[in-house]
């Protein structure tokens, strides 16, 4: 979600090749430093580091589990530089889970360098929704389910906290609820979490873009805009959001 934000938001006076990745203090870190993996499959983790003395292309880091529910399926990854900030280095770091429920620490060792991120593994029938990377201006940060929410409005995005809120009570959100009150277990509640993610997404990206002048509007025709551009934005990211949500398992 973030992502497709970045790349409608972003100054489009900013070439790709000079977009600057962000690196914690230490100067290697995991993107994201929170994975989730369902049960019997593999997730990538992006291992980062800063191109220096100690540092260089092809350069080759150590990666270990501290737990038995976590496999890291490349436990020697090389380094590569990052495609649009030449200052960088990368590498893709394979985990799988084991059991439901299973969460352990997977660290990379670089010389001097240690970088960790925390691996949770979940039940395939769940739906994973990415935790927000690295970086303080995210803007989409959670998805909430909430009963108190006004039934009428099944979604809507929440300003202050940067949250996707999803009434609960709105009968045809309900209706799919699991005992957790968590549209996650069926496809059609996968399919429909895709759908209102979606309106929230696009909707609010297209707020955001005619509002801080990113997309061109009359002076006048801001609501008209808004609602183009939120179209717009259905068509051409619909199909991304609900292949990353809807499993069909």
């Amino acid at each position: 979600m973030n992502s497709i934000a970045v790349t409608e938001l972003r100054d489009q006076r900013e070439g790709e090749d000079h977009r600057k990745v962000e690196l914690p203090e230490s100067g290697m870190g995991f993107f994201p430093e929170r994975l989730y993996v369902q049960t019997g499959q593999a997730a990538t983790l992006i291992l980062r580091v800063a191109l220096g003395e100690n540092e260089r292309q092809n350069a080759t880091a150590s990666v270990i589990s501290n737990s038995p529910e976590i496999i890291v399926a490349t436990p020697q990854v090389t380094f590569k530089p990052h495609k649009t900030d030449p200052t960088v280095l990368e590498a893709r770091v394979k985990v799988e889970g084991r059991q439901v429920g299973g969460e352990g620490t997977v660290t990379a060792y670089l010389g001097r360098n240690r970088a960790q991120a925390i691996v949770q593994v979940h039940s395939k029938k769940e739906t994973l929704v990415a935790p927000p990377t690295r970086g303080s201006n995210a803007l989409f940060t959670d998805i909430k389910f909430d009963d108190r929410t006004d039934p009428r409005q099944r979604v809507y995005y929440d300003r202050v906290n940067s949250s996707i809120v999803i009434a609960t009570a709105a009968p045809s959100v309900r209706i799919y609820l699991d005992g957790s009150n968590r549209l996650d277990t069926t496809v059609q509640g996968q399919v429909l979490l895709a759908e209102l993610i979606t309106e929230a997404v696009c909707r609010e990206i297209a707020r955001e873009g005619v509002e801080k002048g990113k997309y061109f509007v009359l002076e006048g025709s801001e609501a008209d805009a808004i609602q183009n551009h939120f179209i717009r934005l259905q068509n051409r990211y619909a199909h991304l959001i609900h292949q990353y949500i809807v499993t069909k398992e």
